[in-house]
Order: C-alpha cells, then structure tokens, then sequence
C-alpha cells in the first residue's frame, strides 16, 4: 500500500509539472498578443464568448444589450477613440456590452484597451484576447491607431475604480490627457460614451 501511494503520488507530480511546462510554452508563445493589432483566435469563438458574456450579464443585471441606444451616423470605416466612463468597482457592465459590439462590429470594430494585470489571469485572459481587449499603454495605444484600428478606452482609470458609488454618478478626467493627443495625433475623432447603471451594478460602501 506504502508503495502504490508513492507511485500515485510520483504521477501527480508528473502531471503538475507537464501542466506548469503546457502553461508557461502556451503564455510564451502567446506573449505578444496583448500588444499585437491584429484579432487573435478563430471569430467564431470570439463571437461565442462576446454572446456568453452578454446572456451572463442579462441574467444577472437585467441590463439586455438590446435596450442600448446606439449611436448614430457612424462611418464604419472611420477611425475612432472611444472614451467611456464611468469605470465602476470592476467594470464588468462596461466590458460585456463592449465585447459584443467589438465582435459583430455593431456599431463599430473595436479594441477595448484595459489593465496590463487582467492578461495575467488565466482564462480571463484568452476570453479578453479575444473579444480585441488590448493592453492600455501607451506604446499599444500608438500601434493601435497607427494600424487603422477603433480603440476604446476608461479614462478615469483606478482613481475612477476606487471612488465608485452606486449612489451617484462621477466621471473621473487624469490631468494628463494622453488619448486626446494620441487622436490629434491620427486624426481619429473622440467618440464620449457614458454607461448608465455600470456604478450600480455593484453595492459600494464608504468603509
């Protein structure tokens, strides 16, 4: 009995360190995924993970994607800096509707821009890549719009996370206004988008 158990346990061992070997080869060969310009992975996966993230978020926050009033006379084919706020405590409103506009490209073929530290979260990770979530930097943000590409972006950031309250709104501008250069920069017009109810999808307290 004392040898099988150290036979078992010798095999989980194995297995541990073949799945440690299998993650770190998957997250070095996709690297330079959150920086790239280009979709990553097949679309029809992409567009399966957008619609799961969107029945998730009707479940659970009655906000459907199909009551949102979208915007008008947009030229698909023209550039755009999307600025949205607010960021709320997790921002999970915000990026579920933003998935799935980005995937069907209704009204527009986007790049969410978010945290460097959500690609390192497992899962999380790939579903991001693949709806077009790219690292907010600003060397990415410049390769972005240099590629042509639809960028959106939360301006107010963790200063804007952190002072989230459901019980008003709050809009939260950085002294240094980067995004506005970076489209002046490429003649791409700011498209200013405020996502009601993203502040009350979580209770926040003053604690």
């Amino acid at each position: 009995r004392g040898k099988w158990g150290m036979q078992k346990s010798s095999r989980a061992r194995r297995r541990i360190l073949a799945a440690l070997v299998l993650h770190a080869s998957w997250r070095w060969a996709t690297s330079l995924a959150p920086s790239r310009a280009k979709d990553w992975g097949p679309r029809w996966l992409a567009r399966l993970v957008s619609s799961a993230m969107s029945t998730f978020l009707s479940a659970i926050c009655r906000v459907p994607v199909a009551s949102l009033e979208l915007p008008k006379r947009l030229e698909p084919t023209q550039q755009y800096v999307v600025v949205w706020h607010p960021h709320g405590a997790y921002t999970v409103v915000a990026f579920m509707h933003c998935a799935h506009h980005a995937t069907t490209s209704t009204p527009l073929h986007w790049h969410a821009c978010v945290a460097p530290v959500l690609f390192q979260i497992p899962i999380l990770r790939e579903a991001l890549l693949l709806v077009g979530a790219r690292t907010v930097s600003a060397h990415v943000v410049e390769r972005l719009l240099k590629a042509g590409k639809t960028i959106g972006l939360q301006p107010g950031g963790i200063p804007e996370q952190l002072d989230s309250d459901h019980t008003r709104e709050l809009a939260v501008f950085p002294p240094r206004l980067g995004f506005v250069r970076a489209a002046m920069r490429h003649g791409a017009p700011l498209l200013p988008a405020y996502i009601f109810g993203e502040n009350q999808a979580y209770r926040t307290s003053a604690a």
